[in-house]
């Protein structure tokens, strides 16, 4: 409905053996040449897809968590692009949550030097989109999430942005069942 064009990676364990990471840069450049943007959503950790991930990558924005080893994972990566000449555009902050032991988002970007470009906060409606196998923002685009995942699209994109939000009207159980 988006228009969103996704190209999933194989599940299947013996897919995994005959994987040439490599390849990919090629696949990107070829897909740049049919849509407006590609978006990479690399592995976790450093292994080879990672790598190979960040290689095809034209920048890179590192998406984390506020616990600590995801944040030295994070650091690492950042490192890495580094040490590969690739822009690191910022850092998204995924699963925060203010009654959680968190790391401040001031310290997670002093630790990182890169700027926080998102913070997502934890949301059941997003576990709830995941079960019905759609994006948040579509099935529940008034969530906490749906609306931060709106924000930073729109600030990576330069561009406003601007939500009307439509309130809950509250009716009667008639009304309700007149609606049916």
């Amino acid at each position: 409905k988006s228009g969103t064009l996704v190209v999933p990676a194989s599940i299947a364990l013996h897919d995994l053996k005959n994987l040439n990471p490599n390849k990919l840069t090629k696949h990107i450049e070829d897909l740049k040449q049919s849509v407006d943007y590609v978006i990479i959503d690399g592995a976790a950790g450093l292994g080879r897809e990672a790598l190979a991930a960040i290689k095809a990558a034209d920048e890179v924005i590192v998406v984390t968590n506020p616990e600590m080893p995801s944040i030295t994972d994070a650091l690492k990566t950042v490192k890495l692009c580094q040490e590969l000449n690739k822009p690191v555009t910022g850092s998204i902050v995924t699963k925060t949550n203010a009654k959680n032991y968190d790391m401040s988002i001031q310290d997670i970007e002093n630790i990182l030097e890169v700027p926080i470009v998102g913070i997502i906060p934890e949301d059941r409606a997003v576990k709830k989109s995941l079960a019905e196998k759609e994006a948040v923002v579509h099935v529940y685009p008034q969530s906490a999430a749906a609306v931060q995942y709106k924000k930073l699209a729109a600030n990576l994109l330069d561009i406003e942005y601007t939500e009307k939000i439509i309130p809950f009207e509250k009716k009667s159980f008639l009304q309700r069942l007149l609606g049916l």
